[in-house]
């Protein structure tokens, strides 16, 4: 049974009743009256007329914030109109979102034409280009458009996801890098290949281009469904890490990369963020990897220990059986002592997590007081009993901060009722609360 409650929810759901949860003046006021009246997004933003074509053009006057998304067959021709119209209405854009997907009539030509009227937009600091399930655009479009990003001399950040694009392959991302390789103001880079014809190659392409930009503080890559990734790839690219001494935010997803990642291609990775020192959040999304051990959350923990002032941290395992509550036990030695840490996501559904796991986690949570978001998912995770959750419990007994918590333990058979009680003791202590999820198997909350 799944239980969700927001603080600005009227009714409160009666597990929740059921264990006291306390709810001070103002948040009974909150939960009694209405919610407030949101007022249009059309009073904030003005839409521009497209006449016939199926595209959403939004403009966002106060920012200059601009999308062109649509979802279906579209053309290279209406692409052409739609980047035409943008660029008439207002060269002063700052920040342009092109989403498109599903199209089997997007070509190489149609990147070509954004590309062509992005060098007009000389103020944009801010480029997100998205394409999903566009079979026929290829390694030529991507290079058109990196041609004319030399153009844009204030380009802060810019992210290229592309999904399903099975004609895109390793040479997009030494294109794309050598379209950033003259924008000195670069500091956020996002690049997104999942399930496209990606392997070790791009990686290697993507790290000589990285290292012209030592001033990065935002790196995002995500390479789910890319079979063909080893661990020669993420070696490779952990070299150009080193130079990365101001990074301040990575997010690396390898999910479902077959069984080629192993231990030795996650510590070569992790040795390169060692040098990053700087780092305030880091997102690591190995699920599927199921050739992983104990040993991979024990190279974590070293990049954990490194950089004293991490504020979030994500970390996802979800189906790699040979992780148990020995590497549990290294990340929560290594978490216990960031201090400034707000946010905590971690999932590992589907490994060898145990009641001992859960005492580590307590443990090194009940020093982190200025925690306000915590997020734990151990479905599946079959030796967790109630007694896990009330050493879960003992941990969490010093945070007053929580504003959110989500807990997952669905196929968790062995919890009973008595576990639930543990959950619902933590509940009562948090007085912040505005966000609960919890899953459960196995018990009903609601009649």
């Amino acid at each position: 049974m799944t239980i969700y409650w927001h603080k600005q929810d009227k009714m409160i759901p009666e597990a929740l009743i059921h264990h006291k949860l306390p709810l001070n003046s103002n948040s009974s006021q909150k939960l009694n009256q209405k919610r407030p009246k949101t007022q249009s997004v059309h009073q904030y933003e003005s839409r521009v007329n497209t006449g016939n074509l199926p595209l959403s053009l939004v403009k966002r006057t106060e920012a200059n914030i601009w999308r062109i998304s649509e979802e279906g067959q579209i053309t290279n021709r209406k692409i052409l109109k739609m980047m035409r119209l943008a660029v008439k209405s207002s060269k002063r854009i700052q920040r342009l979102e092109i989403s498109f997907s599903n199209s089997d009539y997007i070509t190489d030509t149609g990147l070509q034409y954004i590309g062509e009227n992005l060098r007009k937009l000389a103020y944009l600091h801010t480029l997100k280009i998205s394409f999903t399930e566009c079979f026929n655009i290829t390694n030529k479009g991507l290079k058109n458009i990196s041609r004319c990003l030399q153009k844009l001399a204030h380009l802060q950040a810019i992210t290229f996801q592309f999904t399903l694009c099975p004609k895109i392959n390793d040479h997009s991302p030494k294109y794309i890098t050598r379209g950033l390789k003259r924008l000195a103001s670069l500091k956020s880079i996002g690049l997104g290949f999942s399930w496209c014809n990606i392997t070790d190659e791009a990686l290697s392409n993507l790290s000589k281009g990285l290292r012209t930009h030592a001033n990065l503080q935002k790196i995002s890559l995500i390479f789910a469904g890319c079979f063909e990734i080893t661990n020669k790839g993420l070696i490779t690219t952990s070299k150009s890490f080193k130079k990365f001494t101001s990074l301040q935010s990575i997010n690396l997803v390898t999910t479902h990369c077959s069984q080629s990642i192993t231990d030795e291609g996650l510590t070569g990775f992790t040795d390169g963020l060692n040098s990053c020192t700087s780092l305030k959040a880091i997102n690591l999304n190995f699920s599927g990897c199921k050739r992983l051990t104990d040993q991979s959350l024990s190279n974590i923990s070293k990049v954990l220990k490194a950089s004293p002032s991490f504020e979030a941290i994500s970390l996802s395992f979800a189906g790699c059986k040979n992780i148990g509550d020995e590497g549990l036990k290294s990340i929560s030695k290594a978490q216990k002592k960031l201090t400034s840490l707000q946010r905590i996501t971690l999932d590992f559904s589907g490994c060898d997590i145990g009641n001992e796991g859960l005492k580590d986690i307590g443990k090194s949570l009940k020093r982190l007081t200025s925690l306000k978001d915590l997020n734990l998912d151990f479905q599946e995770c079959s030796r967790i009993t109630d007694e896990g959750l009330g050493r879960l419990r003992a941990g969490l007994k010093r945070l007053t901060s929580l504003q959110v918590v989500k807990l997952s333990f669905l196929e968790c058979h062995k919890i009973q009722d008595e576990g639930v009680k543990h959950i619902g003791a933590i509940l009562k202590m948090q007085t912040c609360l505005h966000t609960v999820e919890l899953n459960f198997s196995g018990y009903r909350f609601l009649e």
